[in-house]
């Protein structure tokens, strides 16, 4: 039995061992990466990954089961573990799904260059090729690090109200931190990069164009950059008493009196006076 049959199987099992309300979920995804340290390839990575996920609606209790094995007996396994754990919940208030129409489509994401055409190798060459030209700038740059992902995820939805939704959606990511040092100064950048669709990503995205531009963006804040000026602050906090809030008048800088020139107010001068109450005396401090 091919996989995506063994979804609406697992539907109607499900139906037949007593859920009022079932659905069940394919997925394939295909994986691969690698990682590419200062021009040396230092990890590479292939993986593919099956699963079958079934949720249904019995007695007003939801129940869930995986498994990634694709045997029917396997799959029967899942919806009979579901049903019962939906049976045992005993809900005193049951739930009840609303009502929705019946959607039967098939849909995926096109690819200008496909995935599964590129050789891993051209993949690696490409980003290797990225390197080089950061390379090629003459900056000094201790640590390149750059990580390039791919998956290729097809899925297949059915349900027992009628839905039918198969899908297929390929994904790339490029990820990469740089390290650029100058004049004993160190200035780090890292960029994280995601598409839909398929090795076009590359060139739509402009990799090359955008880690050139940012590597040079960090060699001018290296070399032309100016710290920005240091002031001295303080912070205080107000006496806490029980059931009271905290006060705060942190990071506030300090200011200079409100005299002419910053200077002190002179003894007898208007600003030196204190403060006079509505009566005319002094108030206390």
């Amino acid at each position: 039995m091919a996989d995506p049959d063994l979804v609406d199987f697992a539907v109607d099992y499900a139906r037949q061992k007593g859920a009022t309300y079932a659905e069940a979920r394919y997925e394939h995804q295909v994986n691969e990466q690698f990682i590419l340290k200062n021009s040396v390839l230092d990890a590479l990575y292939f993986g593919e990954d099956t699963g079958i996920g079934v949720r249904v609606l019995a007695n007003g209790g939801l129940g869930f089961a995986a498994t990634n094995s694709m045997a029917k007996a396997d799959v029967k396994v899942i919806v009979e573990d579901a049903v019962r754990l939906a049976k045992a919940a005993r809900r005193k208030d049951p739930i009840v799904f609303a009502p929705e129409e019946a959607v039967v489509t098939n849909w995926s994401i096109p690819q200008a260059k496909a995935l599964s055409d590129v050789p891993v190798e051209d993949k690696i060459e490409e980003i290797t090729h990225i390197d080089r030209e950061l390379v090629d700038l003459k900056f000094k740059m201790p640590a390149r690090y750059f990580q390039q992902g791919n998956k290729q995820i097809e899925k297949y939805f059915a349900n027992s109200e009628g839905s039918r939704i198969k899908s297929f959606s390929p994904r790339v990511r490029l990820f990469y931190f740089l390290t650029m040092a100058h004049n004993g100064n160190v200035e780090q950048t890292s960029q994280n990069y995601g598409w839909s669709g398929g090795w076009e990503a590359i060139r739509e995205v402009d990799m090359l164009r955008r880690t050139v531009e940012e590597a040079k963006s960090m060699q001018n804040s290296l070399s032309t950059g100016r710290s920005p000026r240091r002031e001295r602050w303080t912070s205080s906090w107000a006496p806490r008493s029980p059931g009271s809030r905290r006060t705060s008048r942190a990071a506030t800088p300090r200011r200079r009196t409100a005299c002419s020139g910053g200077r002190r107010p002179r003894p007898g001068s208007p600003s030196s006076r204190p403060p006079q109450s509505a009566s005319g005396s002094a108030r206390p401090s």
